[in-house]
């Protein structure tokens, strides 16, 4: 599924690849340049954007793969229309203002890292976030402290 998909390093870690037998090396994994390129473009990825920003994508990205390849639609690259329907879900459920700008810069960063075309500016895609902005946002009410009457509960 995400086979052909260029991603950080350690975002798949535990998976195996759908076409291998266990144990059986691929073509890529006999190739030493391949190899080394592909190491020395992972720590470009990664200094291209901070670790803290690369972890905080990862969990969006991989949850949107998941919601896309359980319905049966595209993952690499998704179609505009089903980032929408999973935009529109993702606010509903989570009724906040940033999970869906969240995964829509998680997305993102992998639709610039392939060289896939961006659709993040689209309408479609930018209508769930701009109304979870307008309908979740606003000052956050800090914590009250504990009363007595709470902790007897």
């Amino acid at each position: 599924m995400l086979q052909d998909v260029s991603l950080p390093g350690g975002w798949l870690v535990g998976t195996t690849r759908d076409d291998a037998p266990a144990g059986a090396p691929s073509v890529w994994d006999l190739d030493p340049e391949r190899d080394a390129l592909d190491k020395a473009f992972d720590l470009m990825v990664i200094g291209a954007r901070s670790l803290r920003t690369l972890s905080a994508y990862r969990a969006p990205f991989l949850k949107l793969v998941l919601w896309l390849a359980t319905r049966g639609l595209p993952v690499a690259p998704p179609v505009p229309a089903n980032v929408k329907q999973y935009l529109v879900f993702l606010t509903a459920s989570r009724r906040n203002k940033s999970a869906a700008d969240v995964a829509v810069r998680s997305l993102q960063f992998v639709v610039w890292l392939n060289g896939w075309p961006s659709f993040a500016a689209l309408s479609e895609c930018r209508v769930p976030i701009d109304a979870a902005a307008r309908a979740f946002g606003g000052p956050t009410k800090k914590a009250s402290p504990a009363d007595p009457w709470m902790l007897v509960a």
